[in-house]
């Protein structure tokens, strides 16, 4: 249980402290609770824009509500059409790649000579580690 304000609440269960906080019991077990802001806040909106009761939680909560032509703004008079979309297609064919083998793995000897590794079933492919005095 997770127990906030001498209410007790079980794992999942959401709740809200007024209109400041909403809240959930995350680890009902080790009463684990997380809480944040209710209401998302809303610095430096444009002047054109006033905040009203938000749909989702009128009650406590502000959204911004912009015009879409700003008071001091001159419409430009006319028809405005919007670009028409374009949807790709494929034309054509390509042949399809001819599969090559695959190459044997080869490794540098000390003495610079290149060698081809043939991997053998049930024996490691990577080399031993070289032993270090």
């Amino acid at each position: 249980m997770c127990v906030y304000n001498g209410v007790a609440y079980r794992q999942g269960q959401q709740w809200y402290d007024g209109c400041d906080l909403v809240c959930r019991c995350e680890d009902a077990m080790k009463g684990f609770y997380r809480c944040q802001q209710r209401c998302k806040s809303y610095s430096n909106t444009p002047s054109y824009c006033t905040l009203v009761p938000d749909p989702k939680d009128p009650q406590c909560c502000t959204v911004p509500q912009c015009q879409l032509i700003p008071d001091n703004a001159t419409p430009t008079p006319g028809i405005f059409t919007p670009p028409v979309p374009v949807f790709g297609s494929f034309t054509g064919s390509a042949p399809n790649p001819t599969p090559q083998p695959t190459p044997s793995p080869t490794m540098r000897l000390p003495n610079g000579e290149i060698v081809t590794i043939t991997p053998q079933p049930g024996l490691p492919t990577q080399p031993a580690p070289t032993p270090q005095p």
